[in-house]
């Protein structure tokens, strides 16, 4: 499995496993069906697991672990914050379903950008060849929870976001703008 198709499925470190020594990432599935789920050992020390079990890294394990790093990914717990999003599948005012990409999240809302086409059928799953061939109809949009929960979002995939992505937000930040 590819860790843009994880889900969220228990809140619990059902397994973990310390990489080689000297190297600052952990192996663990959270429930998540993630072989590699990055997380500073602070952070991992603040959330006090218990201890299951040792055990060696197979090498078919580092190829995420190396996927990760050569893309700038960034561990949960580091400084600055990890700049990690997710794909939502979202319905339409206008009819059908388009897809959502969650770029921060704050304590009064989200920071989002909008996919432009438009799907008769919610997707579940992200294509993200598609993304990049259509124009997004919001680079960023600022919402409050609640009127994010009015485009009754599904979640479909983790995603890194892009620096890039990340311009509009900046920009909103500077401007000390506000939630819709």
């Amino acid at each position: 499995m590819h860790y843009g198709e994880i889900q969220p499925l228990a809140p619990t470190i059902t397994g973990l496993a310390r990489g080689r020594a000297g190297v600052a990432w952990l192996l663990a599935d959270g429930g998540f069906g993630l072989p590699h789920l990055p997380v500073t050992l602070t952070a991992l020390d603040s959330v006090a697991p218990s201890r299951l079990f040792d055990a060696g890294v197979a090498e078919e394990h580092l190829v995420p672990v190396s996927a990760w790093v050569t893309r700038n990914g960034r561990a949960f717990g580091e400084a600055p914050e990890p700049v990690i999003g997710a794909y939502l599948s979202v319905a339409l005012e206008e009819g059908g379903f388009g897809i959502m990409k969650l770029l921060r999240r704050e304590e009064l809302g989200v920071h989002v950008r909008l996919y432009g086409g438009v799907l008769d059928e919610r997707p579940t799953a992200v294509d993200e060849r598609w993304l990049g061939s259509v124009a997004p109809r919001f680079e960023h949009m600022a919402l409050t929870h609640p009127s994010l929960g009015r485009w009754r979002p599904e979640f479909l995939a983790m995603a890194m976001v892009e620096p890039d992505e990340l311009i509009g937000y900046e920009t909103w930040k500077r401007a000390k703008g506000g939630f819709a």
